[in-house]
């Protein structure tokens, strides 16, 4: 992270779209997501994206996964790119194919991965440091007993 980073605490809340065909990982990255202080917009395919490019853009950076039901995340980059939409990606891979290759301002993250390697991915897309969790109340109680 370089100086000229913002700091997300500090600079309104960046905006992820996050793109992935399961309810149950769209749901578990937005909560991670706003538990970063980002605002965050689920899609379940490339034509709800598309349409919420449109409708609640722009987004500072898309999460997508790289398999969707009606193409995948390459497709979706470039029809986003051809309307103007020029926000950094971070796309989840299962198994890297000799197909899928690097692009600009696109960044591979191998799954499974790590919610520290998602959240390094954003900061080196947005610009930003993100907070980290906080940590579970239960564990302040916990250790303020201890205390």
């Amino acid at each position: 992270m370089n100086s000229s980073s913002l700091d997300a605490a500090n600079s309104p809340a960046k905006k992820v779209l996050i793109v992935d065909s399961q309810e149950m990982v769209r749901s578990l990255l937005c909560r991670m997501l706003k538990s970063w202080g980002l605002a965050c917009h689920p899609a379940p395919d490339i034509f709800s994206a598309c349409q919420a490019a449109l409708s609640d853009g722009p987004f500072d950076a898309v999460v997508c996964d790289y398999e969707l039901p009606d193409g995948n995340a390459y497709n979706l980059i470039e029809h986003m790119r051809r309307h103007g939409f020029k926000a950094p990606a971070v796309v989840p891979v299962a198994a890297l194919a000799p197909t899928v290759r690097p692009q600009a301002g696109v960044e591979l993250l191998a799954k499974p991965f790590d919610p520290t390697e998602l959240r390094g991915a954003l900061e080196r897309s947005l610009g930003v440091c993100l907070p980290k969790e906080a940590e579970p109340r239960q564990k302040k109680e916990r250790a303020a007993v201890r205390a």
